[in-house]
């Protein structure tokens, strides 16, 4: 029996994006130095909120818990921060000060009711539903397994359950942000995911909530997107096709293609201008390169779907 392929939600995205840069960044492990330092606050950011939100859930909302909450959120978001790429960051907006701000003021919101959220139980028993894995067959290529770990799963907003993506952004976000997400891999993949795993859920959509950070303050803004079955099946169906196709490109190319629409913000803009024999020499002069398995594909090799992959508190 062949086994499964697994690609992550987010993997699939910068596929779509641009192939060649999907190479650079996810393949070969290349990053600018402020990619990096982007990408550890919102991943330090993930872990300290959901630390705040396990706490609560299990010892209950008192002053006391919440103290304790935001003191457990700080210590996790910030550990080992002076050795991270955090701690080199020139955006003042995304530095280790605005992260602990961040943290400290969203248990503080969470305590004063500004931001309401009822976890339920995670599909598995194991616990809140926060951080939980899943994995689904795509559509049109049940060979290969999309995956990814939701921020919360389930989330009762009136009487719907949902699941929570979490966002982390120096701008507020727009309407056009919210449709953006509505047809991206991570909320097409994670929605069909949850409704063919645990239909007795009966998902309704995505719950999406972004951390809006500056130098002198964190704001958070959430929008509810509810997603027809239709819909999301017939995108799954598109997400599939699109994969296999740049999958057939790089196998008869011996390369991936760029998407040459997708330019405008791209970090590598630089390399893709200069002459092939030239790129890896640019490359290496000017980028940080640190190959990393996806945080999805981690938690589902020690996770079955429907696990909290969050330990004790």
């Amino acid at each position: 029996m062949t086994q499964p392929v697994y690609i992550s939600a987010s993997s699939i995205e910068r596929i779509m994006s641009c192939g060649r840069r999907d190479d650079f960044e996810r393949v070969q492990g290349w990053a600018t130095p402020d990619a990096n330092w982007d990408l550890d606050f919102g991943r330090r950011y993930h872990a300290g909120v959901a630390v705040v939100d396990q706490f609560i859930a299990k010892a209950g909302a008192s002053p006391a818990s919440w103290h304790q909450a935001g003191r457990l959120g700080l210590t996790v978001a910030l550990d080992n921060v002076a050795a991270s790429p955090l701690y080199q960051s020139t955006d003042k907006a995304k530095r280790p000060y605005t992260l602990a701000r961040a943290i400290a003021w969203y248990a503080a919101a969470r305590e004063e009711g500004k931001l309401p959220l009822e976890i339920g139980e995670a599909p598995a028993g194991n616990g809140p539903g926060l951080e939980v894995a899943w994995a689904v067959p795509l559509p049109e290529w049940p060979e290969v397994m999309a995956v990814g770990v939701a921020d919360a799963l389930p989330v009762r907003v009136g009487n719907a359950n949902y699941i929570l993506e979490r966002k982390t952004s120096g701008s507020a976000p727009g309407e056009s942000y919210y449709r953006k997400m509505a047809l991206g891999p991570q909320v097409t993949l994670s929605t069909l995911a949850a409704r063919t795993l645990w239909p007795e859920l009966d998902i309704a959509g995505v719950l999406v909530e972004v951390c809006q950070t500056g130098v002198g303050y964190a704001r958070w803004h959430r929008s509810v997107i509810d997603l027809d079955p239709d819909a999301v099946t017939e995108q799954a169906g598109w997400l599939s096709w699109w994969l296999r196709r740049h999958t057939e490109w790089v196998e008869t190319l011996g390369v991936a293609p760029p998407n040459f629409a997708s330019c405008m913000l791209c970090p590598f803009k630089p390399i893709c201008t200069a002459p092939p024999r030239m790129r890896q020499a640019l490359l290496k002069s000017a980028y940080v390169q640190t190959p990393q398995v996806p945080r999805d594909i981690v938690a589902l090799a020690r996770f079955k779907p429907g696990f909290s992959t969050l330990g004790a508190p």
